[in-house]
Parts: C-alpha cells; structure tokens; sequence
C-alpha cells in the first residue's frame, strides 16, 4: 500500500484549522481509503489555539492516519524555516503541503499526485466570508496551448515576476534535493518563489498539468495579506531582495516606470487572446466555472462539518 503525508503549515489559524482538517478528512474518506495517510503539522509557535484544536480533532479522527505528526516551534522562525521543517521531516514521496488556512477541494489530491513528479493544476481563491472567486488562470490555459512545453513557458514567465505558486503545484519528495534546500533557506518569509524556479532548472523534469482544481486558497489570510506592520514590511524587503537575487525583470526599476511591467501584462493579454480561440481551453473555462460553482456547496459543507465540531468538542 502506497504512503501519502498531508503536510500542514500553521501559524495562528485557530479560526480555521479544523476547516482544513475537514477538507483532509473528505480526501480520505473519497479517494484515500487504498493508502497509509500521514498527516504532518509544523506550527511555527502560534499565539492563538491552533495546535490546542489541532490536536482535539486529531484525537477524535485519528483512525483515519496512518502516522501523526505535530511539530512545534519553540520561537518564532518565518515561513521559510516553517516550510523547511515540513520538507525536512516528509517520509513518503508523495505528499501534498498547503497551508493551514487553505482548504482541499472536492477532486482527489492522490489522483493529481500520482500524474507525475511535478504536477500544476489550477486553483479555486475564496475568502473568508465564503466568496467564491473565478480566477483568469492565465499561465495555466497559456501552458495548455504552449508548443514549447509546460515546463519551458513557466520558466520564460517567471524571468518577469512570480508566476506560480507552490499550492498550485503537486510534486514529490524526490525533487527535494540538498539543493533545493540551500536555496529556499537563504530567505525567512519567501519560500515560493526559489522553490519553484530551482525545480524548474531540472532538464529531466517530467511536468503536466492537471485539470482539475485541488486547493481552495483563502486569499485574505496570511502574510502577504494581514496588516501586521512589522512583517508586512519584512515581507516587502525581503520579496525585493529576492527579486534581484534572481534578476527578475521586474526588479530593474519601480513598478510605474518599469517597461518590462508593462510589456509583461500586454503579453499576457496577447496569449489569453489567443488562448480563448482554443477549443480546449473554451472547454477548460467551462468546466472550471462549474467547479467554482461546485465550490461554494463544498465550502459550505466544509465549514458546517468544523462548526459542528467546534460546538460539540471544543466548545464544550
């Protein structure tokens, strides 16, 4: 039987923790049953109950796992260390690694990770009131209709900014490799952007998409959202110093006078013009219009199934 660890990363999201938990319960119960599960959680020393309630719906449900594992920070590190304590202590090569605010959707992460070592699929934004919001998914429908490849259109695209996340991405263990490591480890609060551009440096990566969305992002949570002065502007410094490590396009002057801005945007504009006279991308939109339909049903579920938990167990 096949291993696959659910790895969280948490800081603070008491308020939506059991959430996420529920949406990892639905995974299993649908399309799990023939694998061990794991489940990881590294909480980068949350102020909040979020490892209280963690572990309340870990003890109520933990026959559906295989292995449990909570890892707790003594002090607060920054995403990055957070991110790397989760890679660091994956003992199956397939996992999937999201964060503790985001959700799973209805489609099967095993199926999506089983595709290939490195898996894009599009995601389905919500925030926290329940809004379901259609992404254009540009890079994705220019990627369906690409003759140079998936690999070699996200490369070209994230010489200008960041393209893609790695919520958006399913891929293995076997591509976390020291190097991957020393790369992600030189920033506290990025980790999305030198993990993505060092996979795609591999020659012999094997990359697909997947058509179906895997993850719901909350997209009103986290850093690069809350307005926590001290972060928020450690989090700006460090995104500009990562740019230019990377020579990134978008790095070479301020945002309004920056050509390059402005030529990545028309470009853009330009693929999706062409992109929307395909017949498959014409039937992706279609289908994935019907998943954000699908969506916010699910969503609702989800946040039912916690609150029910939340008043039966915790709030007692």
């Amino acid at each position: 039987m096949e291993e696959f660890t659910f790895v969280t990363i948490s800081y603070n999201q008491q308020d939506y923790i059991i959430e996420h938990l529920e949406s990892i319960k639905n995974q299993i119960i649908k399309y799990g049953k023939d694998y061990k599960n794991s489940i990881l959680i590294c909480d980068d020393c949350s102020c909040d109950k979020t490892i209280e309630y963690a572990q309340r719906w870990l003890d109520y449900n933990k026959d559906y796992f295989y292995k449990i594992k909570i890892l707790e920070q003594e002090k607060n590190q920054g995403i990055v260390n957070n991110y790397l304590n989760g890679l660091n202590n994956i003992e199956s090569d397939m996992f999937s690694l999201i964060a503790g605010d985001d959700l799973y959707f209805d489609n099967s992460v095993y199926e999506a990770a089983k595709e290939s070592e490195f898996v894009y699929t599009p995601r389905i934004s919500f925030d926290s009131y329940g809004m379901i919001q259609n992404e254009d998914l540009w890079l994705f429908k220019v990627c369906m209709t690409s003759r140079h490849g998936i690999q070699k259109e996200m490369t070209k695209w994230m010489k200008y900014r960041m393209v893609v996340d790695d919520m958006s991405v399913k891929w293995r263990k076997g591509l976390c490799t020291s190097g991957l490591i020393s790369a992600v480890k030189k920033y506290k609060w990025v980790e999305d952007y030198p993990t993505m551009e060092y996979i795609l440096r591999d020659s012999h990566l094997n990359a697909k998409l997947f058509y179906k969305p895997i993850v719901l992002y909350r997209n009103d949570s986290g850093i690069s959202h809350k307005k926590v002065k001290r972060k928020k502007t450690e989090y700006d410094i460090e995104q500009e110093k990562m740019f230019k490590d990377y020579h990134l396009k978008i790095a070479y002057a301020p945002k309004y006078i920056n050509i390059y801005n402005y030529y990545f945007y028309a470009y853009k504009k330009l693929c999706l013009i062409k992109a929307k006279h395909n017949r498959k991308v014409q039937d992706f939109e279609m289908f994935y219009k019907n998943e954000c339909d699908r969506a916010f049903g699910y969503l609702n579920t989800i946040k039912l199934l916690a609150r029910n938990f939340i008043n039966n167990d915790i709030g007692k």
